[in-house]
């Protein structure tokens, strides 16, 4: 059943369109929250993609569909307020496919040469829709053809139980704690049944690769200078970097490390997406080796950068130590900032 296509043909995209102007007219978010969420499968891949409506509050009208435990991990990241001091970096959390709409002087240029093309028309604010991949690391996103047609399902799908919700406040509310509504198509026909997720954690979305043992040995076994106390934290930098021509834009992950006691920023390791946790992994080596030392003690905010460094640190006796407070990193991060004329420390914090 699988397509090949390196595109969409023009009928999935109408049947795309057709299927948000249908939501766009139902208007779910009227009756329906955010945290009312249900889930469809994907007839053609199998994923689970876990629905949301948002406009509740008639800020935003939007469905997302978050895919697979990972992109659930991510919603609920976002609903628990994890984010709300650092609204931007939630975008950085969401793996989701999303329908929004949006007035016409925001919609992106790919999505309005895509309505012109297909000959649609929309007036007035909130009207034209955008549909958008979301992967964490990478700048938003036109749709591959599996994406399109699975989103056209999902949208679909929501439509009907959006009805059936408004009938009826209990349809979404599972007989045991813990279950959500999951829609999938088998036999022909779309049935329903209670599904109990399972959320990824960070941790184990992300297992951190392991360390080059001979290198490491070799450094371990050398009679390292002690340099003090270092700083690091994981970031995103603030600029969208194009990569291959016509690729996907992308954030670069930057592991950055400054000296505690001099403030002075040591060369920082700046890498692509999918790639980060081994290069961050070699870098801390890389700057071993160069200075012919090791610091006494790593302080860092982040579980998941702790993780990573952590054999390392055990082979080198460094210390690893959990704190909220940086003041010489936030300092350096500010600083770089500035220079870029960027707003402030908080765009480029790592989800």
């Amino acid at each position: 059943m699988a397509k090949t296509t390196a595109e969409a043909t023009e009928a999935e995209w109408r049947a795309l369109y057709d299927a948000a102007d249908e939501l766009k007219a139902l208007a779910p978010w009227e009756w329906m929250l955010d945290s009312d969420l249900f889930a469809v499968r994907d007839p053609e891949r199998g994923q689970i993609g876990y629905c949301c409506v948002m406009g509740n509050l008639g800020e935003h009208y939007a469905l997302a569909v978050y895919l697979g435990a990972d992109g659930l991990r991510g919603y609920r990241e976002v609903a628990s307020g994890a984010y709300e001091e650092r609204p931007a970096e939630a975008l950085f959390a969401q793996r989701c496919l999303m329908v929004s709409f949006e007035d016409r002087e925001l919609l992106d240029k790919d999505s309005y040469a895509q309505i012109k093309a297909l000959g649609r028309k929309y007036r007035g604010r909130q009207a034209w829709p955008e549909l958008r991949d979301y992967t964490p690391g990478y700048v938003p996103w036109r749709l591959e053809p599996p994406q399109v047609r699975f989103l056209t399902v999902a949208i679909q799908q929501t439509c009907d139980v959006a009805q059936r919700f408004r009938d009826d406040e209990a349809y979404l509310v599972g007989p045991d704690e813990g279950q959500m509504l999951l829609r999938e198509y088998v036999g022909g026909e779309w049935k329903e049944r209670w599904h109990r997720p399972e959320v990824a954690t960070q941790a184990a979305s992300e297992p951190p690769p392991p360390v080059d043992e001979l290198r490491l040995k070799r450094l371990a076994g050398r009679r390292l200078k002690r340099l003090g106390v270092w700083e690091a934290d994981r970031l995103l930098f603030p600029g969208a970097v194009q990569g291959e021509k016509g690729g996907r834009p992308y954030y670069p992950p930057t592991l950055l490390i400054v000296d505690s006691a001099s403030g002075m920023v040591l060369p920082p390791m700046i890498t692509k997406p999918g790639a980060w946790r081994q290069a961050f992994q070699g870098h801390l080596l890389d700057l071993c080796e160069q200075m012919d030392g090791a610091p006494r003690e790593i302080q860092l905010r982040d579980e998941a950068l702790a993780a990573l460094l952590a054999p390392i640190a055990d082979a080198l006796k460094v210390r690893l130590r959990r704190s909220a407070d940086l003041p010489a990193l936030d300092d350096a991060r500010e600083g770089l900032l500035e220079a870029m004329g960027l707003a402030g420390p908080d765009d480029m914090d790592f989800p």
